[in-house]
């Protein structure tokens, strides 16, 4: 009989090494054996069927808890993360806000190995939780095959949640966190007015998280002045600085403001995002929103923070490339990844009906280098129109 590394089984199956491991423990994989240290995988093995694992969730407590993302919600002056994160007293709590830490300044291969540990915690809401980022850490390392399993397992939980009749407030964990996902991956199917409801039983700061998901669908639906006062209004309303949710509300504030070209007031709001960022590194919400930034993140920081920008610049094609396949696959659409940044950039705009000649003012490039982008752009999409680009830009 054939065998395979507990490696060749992960990426069989579209499932991480510990998940394998898990597996083979408890006979999940017909054959499977252990040498040593290491397990041997029958090539013929299956992963254990849908009833199976379906069966394991109904098993779970389902518990009314509060989402336990830590950095999210917290209140704490720009560049002192750490210092809040060394005053957590609980274990597991300590360990997710450092994978969340990791996670917003980019090093997501240590993001990711911790929140894999709480995939599959006894607390539902904080292995819910950890499987949320776990599945956005394989986005941005372009894992998609592992980003689509965690994130079916997220739905699943909801699922159950929902079967089992519980109260809009005990619903609120799935409720917020499906609303991210469902916004961030631009998916037809989010209902954003289940998010209005359970505002008022979340944190400030998850309340301040919850708003801009509520700007970003708003901006998806191309109200740009609704994004804009939803964004503004809970910043001022907060009762105290909360440097994620505030990052993630400028940002956002930035991009409805590019996109109704009132561009000096956009470079305002994407500078106060950089200011509350880069004390603490946080630099991958830049990644995430690099393409809806419409050139921002060129214009503001390639010449200032030359650093910081390779850094960004260094990862948006690998996340851009794991989350249009995650997006294209939910969406059954098909959002490019064969561009580079600039040339994605380029492509938004141009599709936003912006004028060469005003693309080549807003990037600071010649206008014969923008004509040169474009025509790239139309051979590697195999178009030959400005409409058809549509089909392969984002929101």
């Amino acid at each position: 009989m054939e065998f395979l590394s507990v490696q060749q089984a992960a990426d069989k199956f579209g499932v991480t090494v510990r998940t394998v491991q898990k597996w083979a423990k408890e006979n999940k994989l017909s054959g499977a054996k252990k040498v040593g240290r290491e397990w041997l995988i029958p090539i013929v093995a299956t992963g254990p069927c849908d009833s199976e694992f379906d069966k394991g969730l109904e098993d779970k407590k389902l518990t009314d808890a509060e989402i336990p993302l830590i950095i999210l919600k917290e209140s704490f002056t720009p560049g002192s993360c750490l210092e809040h994160i060394e005053k957590i007293n609980d274990a597991d709590s300590k360990n997710i806000a450092m994978a969340e830490y990791y996670y917003l300044r980019g090093e997501i291969e240590k993001s990711a190995s911790i929140f894999e540990r709480y995939v599959n915690h006894s607390d539902e809401s904080m292995s819910f939780s950890a499987s949320f980022l776990y599945s956005f850490s394989n986005i941005s390392m372009n894992r998609p095959r592992i980003a689509l399993l965690t994130l079916s397992d997220i739905r699943k939980y909801i699922f159950l949640k929902y079967k089992s009749g519980n109260t809009i407030k005990e619903n609120a964990p799935c409720i917020f966190i499906s609303s991210i996902v469902g916004v961030l991956l631009h998916s037809e199917e989010i209902e954003i007015t289940e998010m209005v409801k359970i505002l008022k039983y979340l944190p400030e700061g998850s309340r301040m998280f919850g708003a801009y998901v509520m700007a970003h669908f708003a901006y998806q639906k191309k109200d740009y002045s609704k994004a804009i006062g939803i964004a503004e209004s809970a910043i001022a309303v907060s009762s105290a600085v909360y440097p994620v949710p505030f990052i993630y509300l400028k940002i956002i504030l930035a991009v409805a403001l590019i996109n109704m070209k009132r561009i000096d007031e956009a470079v305002v709001a994407f500078n106060e995002a950089v200011e509350l960022a880069l004390p603490d590194g946080f630099l991958k919400p830049f990644t995430e929103h690099h393409g809806l930034l419409l050139g921002l993140v060129e214009v503001c920081m390639k010449d200032k923070y030359p650093t910081e920008y390779r850094k960004i610049a260094a990862s948006v094609e690998c996340f851009l490339s794991g989350w249009s396949d995650v997006h294209n696959a939910i969406n059954d659409r098909s959002v490019t990844a064969n561009l580079t940044p600039t040339e994605f950039v380029v492509a938004m705009l141009f599709d936003r009906d912006w004028s060469m000649k005003e693309i080549s003012s807003h990037l600071n490039i010649s206008l014969r280098m923008v004509k040169y982008y474009i025509s790239t752009i139309y051979e590697k999409l195999c178009i030959s129109r400005r409409e058809e680009l549509r089909e392969y830009m984002l929101k």
